[in-house]
Order: C-alpha cells, then structure tokens, then sequence
C-alpha cells in the first residue's frame, strides 16, 4: 500500500487571507516546499 498525503489550500499550503481573488493575493507558506520535499523522501504520494 502506498502512502499519501492530502493538502487542503487555505491555511495549509497558503497564507490565509480569506478568498484569493487574484493571484497577487497568493503566498505559499515558507518552508512550504522543503517540507513536500521530505515527505517525498519518505515514500509519500502528493
């Protein structure tokens, strides 16, 4: 069986700043993409 993690957007992935109207208003939360990295590393489906 293979392992997955599942991401909701608001508040997980992203900075909450209520509904993103435009893609200005989009931030990733820092450190985002080196904590996917490692799950990656461990086996984890995205």
């Amino acid at each position: 069986m293979q392992k997955a993690i599942f991401l909701d957007r608001d508040g997980v992935i992203n900075v909450d700043r209520g509904y993103v109207h435009k893609i200005e208003d989009f931030e990733f939360i820092p450190g985002l993409f080196e904590a996917l990295r490692h799950f990656q590393r461990l086996g984890y489906k995205l």
